[in-house]
């Protein structure tokens, strides 16, 4: 978020004001005594979206005169995304059939055979609902639909994942049953 911001703290109290990404600070430990340089959230920062690590020189001693760089690293992690698999346990009604999987309602990606898979990055903390519609020679009246997994929901942070399976199952083929009927009998 644009309001994440890092609060540097010195052998656990807070130092300077807090930081945004790309900010720095000096920072003065006390001569002769061991320091160590650690970091809290501030602003909308949650540590859950970040991967985070210390720099060498970010604990240590220094005499009068000495000094180190310190550097705080906090790697944003992936989007937070919804991997979608289509299953066809009956096989496609055509060749041609490929399903286009919707996020609210909005297409995502190419269309997708059966058997096909699709990562659909999703926007942290906000709610999802992954559907499909007919694509290629696809018509959906030739299946029953079920979807299982995390389908729909909410992914709280970035690095969060999930997985979704819409299922299309291919209806009997179509059939008319015909009756022969001889009411004075067969001539033979």
């Amino acid at each position: 978020n644009s309001g994440d911001r890092f609060q540097v703290q010195l052998n656990g109290s807070n130092a300077g004001s807090a930081l945004a990404c790309g900010g720095s600070l000096d920072v003065n430990p006390t001569p002769g005594q061991a320091y160590a340089i650690t970091e809290v959230a501030a602003g909308t920062t949650d540590f859950t979206n970040y991967t985070s690590s210390l720099g060498a020189g970010c604990s240590g001693t220094l005499s009068f005169g000495g000094t180190a760089a310190c550097t705080i690293t906090n790697m944003l992690k992936a989007a937070p995304k919804v991997t979608v698999t289509k299953s066809c346990p009956n096989g496609p009604a055509a060749a041609g059939d490929r399903f286009q999987i919707k996020n609210n309602g909005t297409d995502v990606g190419a269309a997708l055979a059966c058997g096909g898979s699709l990562d659909v990055t999703v926007t942290a903390g906000q709610a999802y609902a992954l559907t499909e519609g007919a694509a290629g020679t696809t018509d959906l009246s030739n299946y029953t639909s079920s979807s299982s997994g995390d389908c729909s929901g909410t992914l709280a942070h970035f690095g969060d994942t999930a997985a979704c399976t819409i299922t299309n199952t291919l209806k009997t083929a179509a059939k008319v049953t015909v009756t022969k009927t001889c009411p004075n009998g067969p001539a033979n």
